[in-house]
């Protein structure tokens, strides 16, 4: 009997050293091919570099300059901080990406192994006497092994996930500050096409007295006043839309 299990230990070693590295081998495969990040054709600068500007001389083009650098206007910058602050758009955003990288970090904590502890503590009297029983119990489970790189492409998919929600957190703060600053210089423009058009409506009052004094005194025709009257109504109904458009 004895030389039986000298004989057949040797076999059970090899089959345990076998499977060990076998397992190792099988750890090292991961499903599906490697993410390779497509190639693609781009300019390598913009057209408008910061050698030909005249304030943006930081950066290296004008899309590497942030908004407080290419809109100066005080008051502009003062809505815009105002937008940035008050937004839904902007909280939902910035909420999805404490979102995802929770997500990711809970995807990575699958790398490492699980540990938990538990402490007990009683007090029992017998016979007039006080006993303390105290116990601590701890558990430490391994973690799985990721044989055909399940959690490596999960953890892969999580930091992309956070990637392109941060992304896409960028664009929402990128829109909310060109749409807020459209509406801004567009209403600088109304402003100025409002100052324009009461300019042309003093004229055209004044042509109509000088008209109605000529037609009064014979040298011209009540079709001239009536040419007349109809240019200061179209000034006037030019005024009236622009203050529309301005309260819009």
């Amino acid at each position: 009997m004895k030389m039986r299990k000298i004989t057949e230990t040797p076999s059970v070693l090899v089959i345990l050293v076998v499977s060990f590295f076998t397992i190792i081998a099988i750890a090292g495969c991961t499903l599906g091919p490697d993410y390779n990040r497509p190639s693609l054709d781009v300019p390598e600068s913009y057209h408008a570099s910061a050698t030909e500007t005249n304030d943006l001389t930081v950066t290296n083009s004008f899309a590497d300059a942030s908004w407080q650098q290419v809109m100066t206007d005080p008051q502009l910058q003062a809505y815009i901080n105002e937008a940035l602050t008050n937004s839904w758009d902007i909280k939902i955003a910035a909420a999805r990406v404490l979102q995802a990288e929770a997500a990711a970090r809970v995807t990575r904590s699958r790398y490492m192994p699980t540990v938990s502890a538990e402490a007990e503590w009683n007090k029992n009297g017998a016979d007039g006497k006080e006993q303390d029983f105290q116990s601590v119990y701890g558990t430490m489970a391994l973690y799985e092994l990721d044989l055909w790189g399940n959690i490596r492409r999960a953890n892969e998919a999580a930091i992309a996930r956070l990637l392109a929600t941060e992304a896409a957190q960028r664009t929402v703060r990128q829109t909310l500050v060109a749409d807020v600053a459209t509406a801004y210089l567009g209403l600088l423009e109304l402003d100025h096409e409002l100052e324009i058009s009461q300019r042309t409506y003093d004229v055209r009052m004044k042509s109509l007295a000088l008209t109605q004094s000529r037609e009064e005194g014979g040298v011209t025709s009540m079709q001239d006043v009536y040419q007349a009257q109809i240019l200061v109504a179209t000034a006037e109904a030019t005024i009236a839309d622009t203050h529309r458009r301005i309260e819009q």
